[in-house]
């Protein structure tokens, strides 16, 4: 319920942009796939076309990394697991920031690892047993490098069975995972019934008609709305440390004022949840559940005061639903679900 009302509310208040600013004051995507000669899967025009939709119309900070191939006869190359641990890490260490979000997106090949929860990546398959060992890795073993981040996290994989990942524990904050389709699934190849093409229309549309939006508004338009998209693929949102945090992460265009604080260093940067001004909290006490249409109203009424007002208040964020006990949670319910029987059927 408070994720619907969440969302209602965010609607009402971008219309007269009292939400016009994001939510995080950096976000760097790192976009990870194979080089050339090891990927049989052709993936980078569709990376490619991820990176400029990130970068152009979104204003985040895009790096892009291609996966070497073990070679018997060419130059020495690092095992694959070595050289994405190297790249995360140092990834990690120049973008990590408290108020940042981290975007890590792969696309290329996936398999159920040797040990459930386990997710390999691998490059071309090679008639090579040695080649087949280097080229793979276990993302599972990467990604113990983005759990000390201060920043949120959030992965998108675009491969068969990217469903598997397991789930880990940490600290509580957001560390989602996107992946392309459920554990015991396969995803289609790069072209338009790809789920990255689905993901790059779903973003282009979302950042038009809804600002800012979720992860699971994402997901969502995915699934339900992208034009090509099979009805048959389901792609799984969930959370990497366990229990879902109150909030998904939210994704909008950078503005301005979030790139000059960006520039700063860490230790300079204000926390998100206060801006570089003040916040007053407050509390409306309603005598029963409220509804779409109660939040809409409050919204709008709320903004047009703000409108007239003239005063610099830059947003007026949801900060979830609460009801103070079970017993008042269940005569709300009861006393809404009364309230909606006698309200007169609509024509």
């Amino acid at each position: 319920m408070d994720k619907e009302l969440e969302t209602v509310w965010n609607q009402v208040m971008n219309q007269d942009r009292h939400n016009n600013h994001s939510r995080y004051d950096n976000v760097s995507v790192l976009l990870l796939s194979w080089a050339q000669e090891s990927d049989d899967l052709d993936v980078q025009v569709e990376v490619d076309a991820l990176a400029a939709v990130f970068q152009d119309t979104f204003k985040y900070q895009v790096q892009s990394y291609q996966l070497k191939s073990f070679s018997e006869s060419a130059e020495p190359v690092k095992k694959a697991q070595i050289q994405l641990n190297s790249i995360v890490a140092q990834w990690v260490m120049e973008c990590d920031a408290p108020g940042s979000l981290l975007i890590v997106y792969y696309a290329g090949h996936g398999n159920i690892g040797a040990v459930p929860g386990q997710l390999e990546l691998f490059g071309k398959i090679s008639s090579s047993t040695r080649q087949n060992r280097l080229d793979h890795l276990v993302w599972n073993h990467t990604e113990d490098l983005l759990r000390p981040a201060e920043s949120d996290v959030f992965e998108i994989f675009d491969c068969c069975f990217a469903g598997n990942l397991g789930r880990i524990r940490g600290r509580t904050r957001n560390f989602e995972y996107l992946a392309a389709t459920a554990s015991n699934s396969t995803t289609p190849c790069p072209g338009p019934l790809s789920f990255t093409s689905a993901l790059i229309w779903a973003l282009k549309d979302l950042v038009i008609h809804v600002r800012p939006f979720t992860t699971l508004d994402l997901v969502n338009h995915i699934i339900h709305r992208a034009p090509d998209f099979q009805r048959g693929q389901l792609p799984v949102l969930s959370s990497r440390e366990g229990i879902h945090p109150a909030r998904f992460i939210t994704l909008e265009p950078l503005n301005s004022s979030n790139n000059q604080k960006a520039r700063r260093s860490p230790c300079e940067r204000v926390d998100q949840s206060t801006g570089d001004g003040a916040v007053i909290s407050l509390g409306f006490l309603f005598e029963d559940l409220p509804t779409e249409t109660d939040i809409t109203a409050l919204g709008n009424t709320l903004s047009r005061a703000i409108s007239e007002s003239k005063l610099a208040i830059k947003a007026v964020k949801w900060n979830g639903l609460s009801l103070s006990s079970e017993k008042d949670k269940i005569a709300s319910i009861i006393r809404s679900y009364r309230r909606l029987q006698h309200r007169p059927p609509l024509r």
